[in-house]
């Protein structure tokens, strides 16, 4: 019977280095059938990323792949395979190919799965574990991630078995903006302070499984420590909110309204916009794809 091994491959751009060993994760050799046969696995990518998304200039993204089989044990993790260079354009919202390293595994039924951070940030894994920073936007910040269930199969034409990954953002995002009724907006922000928001809840830290894309925030919460600064993107975690208290400060006099329950979801940005009369504050709240879904309240 064919002495089956895991041998795994990993390949830079164009260079072939290999690693030499027996691994038998997740499966037993002597009870593999015999049509079982080491394939190269090639990988590409996309980020999902909104036509409205902006950033500055191109974005490329740090990241790891991983691969679970199908009695849930790592065929390889994601601390083995890493790659650079999934970038996506600010100007046209797409995204090229990337050429992450390649494996040599066994075929069979897999679930391949990736986490990716922007600029000059690094993906901090702990086993299956990535910690995930939010609050103020930054270019190192943002993190994407995807699973791609795939059975790798021996490729007729001998080129190697192809999984494709599709990115998409794990955090919402949300930014507060001030208008005004025959005043200038910028200037204003420049003399209103935006008080924390109370009781929203919204996480800005937390830890993500790898393996399932779940996400366990932590008790930092947008807003709890302080102002928050107009028209400024700041990164939290999905989920639903509780109703929360919003308050400005306008020459000397207070406003206070509540912002309801919200739904946060993933690759999506809201933006509340606050209007200032002579009585009242007036609250629209608008879903963006990383921008049109409009929700408006009358504060006062």
């Amino acid at each position: 019977m064919y002495n089956i091994q895991l041998v795994k491959q990993i390949f830079a751009i164009g260079i072939l280095a290999t690693l030499v060993g027996a691994c038998t994760k997740g499966y037993s050799p002597d009870s593999e059938p015999e049509a079982k046969q080491d394939v190269e696995v090639a990988f590409s990518a996309k980020a999902n990323f909104s036509v409205t998304y902006t950033r500055a200039g191109e974005q490329t993204y740090n990241g790891v792949i991983g691969a679970v089989n199908v009695l849930d044990k790592w065929e390889f993790a994601p601390s083995e395979v890493t790659f650079d260079g999934l970038v996506g354009n600010a100007a046209t919202a797409q995204s090229v190919q990337t050429n992450p390293e390649s494996v040599v595994m066994p075929t069979g039924s897999y679930t391949f799965v990736s986490c990716a951070v922007s600029g000059d940030g690094s993906v901090a894994i702990d086993d299956a574990q990535v910690t995930l920073t939010g609050g103020e936007q930054t270019a190192d910040n943002d993190v994407v991630w995807c699973k791609t269930p795939a059975t790798v199969v021996k490729m007729a034409s001998g080129e190697p078995y192809a999984v494709s990954f599709d990115y998409a953002h794990t955090f919402s995002a949300v930014r507060f903006e001030l208008n005004a009724e025959g005043k200038n907006p910028d200037q204003l922000m420049a003399e209103t302070s935006l008080q924390g928001v109370s009781n929203l809840k919204l996480a800005t830290n937390g830890v993500m499984d790898i393996k399932s894309g779940v996400i366990t925030p932590s008790q930092d919460v947008l807003g709890a420590d302080g102002d928050i600064d107009w028209k400024t993107n700041y990164l939290v975690l999905p989920g639903q909110s509780q109703a929360g208290q919003l308050a400005i400060t306008y020459r000397g006099t207070e406003y206070k309204g509540t912002l309801p329950a919200k739904n946060f979801v993933a690759g999506q940005r809201t933006v509340v916009s606050i209007t200032l009369n002579t009585a009242t504050l007036t609250f629209a709240a608008t879903v963006r794809e990383w921008e049109v879904v409009e929700e408006k309240v009358t504060l006062e």
